[in-house]
């Protein structure tokens, strides 16, 4: 009984990795309407994951209640804002450290308080950042597990 429950975990494990690299997956707070969209998936996928997806809208998107303008709160602090540029900056140098910085879309500097983010998670191994740019009316889904 023991060992049928170590594999059907498994099952469950590298299922649950297939699905999220099909192609047809889009993340759950990506906002309706974007016109167009690129995936960049990790290849190896046993482990480590990396994926980085891009989403053009043609306009501001209805966004849902956890996104939040990058602006300071009412008493200027900037504790999400800074938040938001630490993730995004340990993503873009694992992508730099797997030789997949040529696919990124964007660099710290375009993250400004025009734009909103959703910080879904941001841990010791795991990162998952919504970052829309007001400038370029783009949408970057950064997702890193390791």
């Amino acid at each position: 009984m023991k060992k049928l429950i170590i594999v059907l975990c498994i099952c469950l494990f590298l299922c649950g990795c297939v699905f999220h690299s099909e192609s047809n997956y889009v993340p759950e707070y990506v906002p309706d309407g974007y016109v167009s969209h690129e995936k960049y998936l990790e290849k190896d996928r046993w482990m480590d994951v990396v994926d980085y997806y891009v989403y053009k809208y043609d306009g501001l998107p209805v966004f849902s209640e956890n996104f939040k303008p990058l602006k300071a709160d009412e008493n200027g602090k900037a504790d999400y804002i800074d938040n938001v540029k630490q993730a995004a900056k340990e993503f873009i140098e694992w992508m730099k450290s797997e030789k997949r910085a040529y696919q990124l879309k964007f660099s710290l500097d375009d993250i400004t308080e025009d734009d909103y983010a959703y910080l879904c998670r941001h841990e010791s191994e795991l990162i998952e950042l919504y970052c829309y740019d007001t400038g370029t009316n783009t949408l970057h889904y950064m997702y890193s597990k390791w």
